[in-house]
Parts: C-alpha cells; sequence; structure tokens
C-alpha cells in the first residue's frame, strides 16, 4: 500500500538511478530472501521495487538487500513481539555499525539502531531520502530491544 504524498525526491530518485534503479523495473526474481520470515505483500512490494540496489561508499554503505536480515533475526523477532506488527528486513547501512531498515505490514518504515527500534516514516518511500542520503531521521518513536 503506497501512502499518498509518497512521491520520490528527484534528487533521490537520480541517486536511485545511478544505482541502477528504473522506476518499472523488477527486481523480485533475483533476490536473495531470508529463510527465517514469510514475506507479506509490503515487503514483496519494496523489494520488487528497490531490492538488490547498493550505493555509497566505505563510509555510508547502503544495501537494500532483505538477506542482511539474517544477521538480526533474534532482534527481529523482538521487536515484532514489542510493538505487536510482523516485520521484514530490506537492507541495511553501515557506518560505524550496521544498521538495519524494516518495514511492517502496513509499510511503515523502520530502523534498528544501537539496540533499538526506530519509526523512521509512514512509507518507505518517504523514508528514502534518509535512506539514500544517510540522513539521520526524526525518529518518532523508539522500543528498547536491549539483549
Amino acid at each position: 500500500m503506497v501512502k499518498a504524498g509518497s512521491r520520490i525526491r528527484w534528487t533521490t530518485a537520480f541517486r536511485l538511478f545511478l544505482a541502477g534503479w528504473r522506476r518499472k523495473t523488477n527486481q523480485w526474481d533475483g533476490l536473495r530472501l531470508p529463510p527465517s520470515f514469510e514475506v507479506f505483500p509490503e515487503a514483496r512490494r519494496v523489494l520488487t521495487k528497490f531490492g538488490g540496489l547498493r550505493f555509497g561508499g566505505s563510509n555510508e554503505y547502503i544495501c537494500l538487500e532483505a538477506s542482511a536480515g539474517e544477521e538480526v533475526v533474534d532482534q527481529i523477532r523482538k521487536c515484532e513481539a514489542k510493538i505487536g506488527r510482523r516485520l521484514y528486513p530490506v537492507g541495511f547501512r553501515e557506518h560505524q555499525d550496521r544498521e538495519y531498515f524494516l518495514v511492517d505490514e502496513d509499510g511503515t518504515a523502520y530502523l534498528i539502531a544501537g539496540g533499538a527500534l526506530y519509526i523512521v516514516a509512514s512509507s518507505f518511500e518517504r523514508a528514502l531520502d534518509h535512506i539514500v542520503w544517510g540522513w539521520k531521521a526524526p525518529l518518532v518513536k523508539s522500543v528498547e530491544i536491549a539483549e
């Protein structure tokens, strides 16, 4: 479900374009999916549209690859239990530590970073500015997921 106002800013679309993204592309068949998670429609939509993209340098590397979620299955399961929603990994950002991007069944975009789960935006498209440019989102809500 794409929410109203979820248009992608042209500068963000251009950076995605340079990374290989095209508006009508379908990345689904070439993706490696994590076996620990069941795909739901919104996760499939996001990965079909943006899956497999990689960009950034060694200081801020972004990879939209769902299989990276296998590294944090336990943390994701804890998050699901705390917020009462299913989550699906859609990629990560690596700066000093890895931060994982997730979506829920309604399309809300989340970030696991520093032992907490943050809501980044109401849709993945709205979260793209933060993901693509490495901006720190005005993180509206967090849930501690300490071990």
